[in-house]
């Protein structure tokens, strides 16, 4: 029973970290669209590189 919640444990550490690594990507990225760029979440901001 043990083996069972150690591999979704896992799981969901790998999925976090894709989850932050996106995150990351799209704090650093323009928008591709001219004319839109939503909302950006204010948690977010703080992995931008440039402030």
């Amino acid at each position: 029973m043990k083996g069972k919640f150690a591999l979704g444990t896992k799981l969901l550490k790998a999925l976090n970290c894709m989850a932050l690594v996106f995150v990351i990507q799209t704090a650093n990225a323009a928008c591709i669209w001219m004319f839109h760029q939503p909302e950006f979440p204010e948690e977010a901001k703080k992995y931008r590189r440039v402030k």
